[in-house]
């Protein structure tokens, strides 16, 4: 039972978690293309000015307004699909929740995170862990389990002492029924059991 509300605890986890992975690389991809088209503005108007022989319009400024536009070009390529990018976050939140890899929809978060403060009740909040965290209820029970075996242990160091017998009649003879000769107590099987010689 343990185990299972672990699990369940476990996966539901691992899907919240998975949730906002995915709604930060959204957020992530959002201001890289920002970044992209910006750096792409600031390296036209360079261009212009280079254009126009106006001053900011050098060739080497010109030719770092370009460099910035192209990295921020891969990081929002990275963004997008890299190890850690859009694409990879969905993939996890689909497989932990069991959903197909590809469907033809790309998942997107629908809520936002809360923005206000909030205060915790921390005295209720350890109150509720003591009595239903797994963990503890795991402890409590294997503790449980520790003091019925030290029980079982001082009663096994008790003296102890068993008896067994036994008792039987044997029946010995070369026939099951007939007249027993003298001096041949073997005869009859019945009759060497009712005299309980052997």
């Amino acid at each position: 039972l343990a185990d299972f509300e672990q699990g369940v605890i476990g996966l539901i986890n691992d899907v919240e978690t998975a949730y906002w992975e995915l709604y930060f690389a959204y957020r992530s991809l959002e201001a890289q293309v920002d970044g992209r088209e910006n750096a792409l503005k600031t390296w036209q108007r360079v261009s212009e000015l280079q254009k126009v022989g106006a001053r900011g319009g050098e060739a080497d400024a010109e030719a770092q307004a370009r460099s910035q536009y192209y990295l921020f070009s891969v990081q929002v390529n990275d963004a997008l699909s890299g190890t850690n990018g859009l694409y990879a976050a969905e993939q996890r939140l689909r497989y932990i929740m069991g959903l197909p890899p590809s469907d033809g929809n790309l998942m997107k978060p629908a809520d936002d995170p809360t923005q206000a403060e909030v205060q915790y009740d921390w005295q209720s909040a350890l109150s509720t862990a003591l009595t239903q965290r797994v963990e503890v209820r795991r402890q409590k029970w294997n503790i449980k389990r520790r003091e019925l075996e030290l029980c079982a242990a001082r009663l096994n160091r008790r003296p102890r002492l068993d008896a067994v017998t036994q008792y039987r009649w044997r029946g010995l003879g070369d026939h099951l029924i007939g007249d027993r000769s003298p001096g041949n107590s073997f005869e009859s099987l019945y009759q060497n059991i009712l005299e309980g010689d052997y």
